[in-house]
């Protein structure tokens, strides 16, 4: 997958906005609906935007989908 900057840089000017107010818990589970959002290729892109471990974003997927 082709590096989207323009879309990575999007991702990071929303967790900077968002991160001081988010939890653990809420911190992987905003990532994790990012990068759902995204699609093919959103663990990586948000694990390299955000700084979290792409087995953080997973665990965040895992969590919403398991409700």
């Amino acid at each position: 997958m082709k590096r989207n900057v323009e879309l990575e840089a999007t991702i990071v000017a929303k967790y900077v906005a968002v991160a001081p107010v988010l939890g653990e818990r809420s911190r992987r589970r905003w990532a994790a609906a990012e990068s759902m959002a995204i699609g093919y290729g959103g663990d990586a892109l948000v694990s390299s935007a955000t700084g979290l471990a792409r087995e953080t974003i997973r665990k965040g997927r895992r969590e919403i989908v398991g409700g």
